[in-house]
């Protein structure tokens, strides 16, 4: 009994560093979110100095 707890329990443990290494694999959306964040903000500045210097 004691031996199928443990083999259950280590099963389980496997499962769940596999789903980590899943997790772990895919790009994180932060960084894109950051990019666009800043892009936007460069063209928003673009566009004012644009319109600055444009009749």
């Amino acid at each position: 009994m004691v031996v199928r707890k443990a083999r259950r329990d280590r099963n389980l443990l496997e499962e769940l560093e596999k789903g980590d290494a899943a997790l772990d694999s895919q790009p994180s959306v932060v960084p894109l979110l950051l990019v666009l964040y800043v892009l936007s903000m460069l063209g928003f500045a673009a566009y004012a100095i644009a319109g600055w210097y444009l009749p």
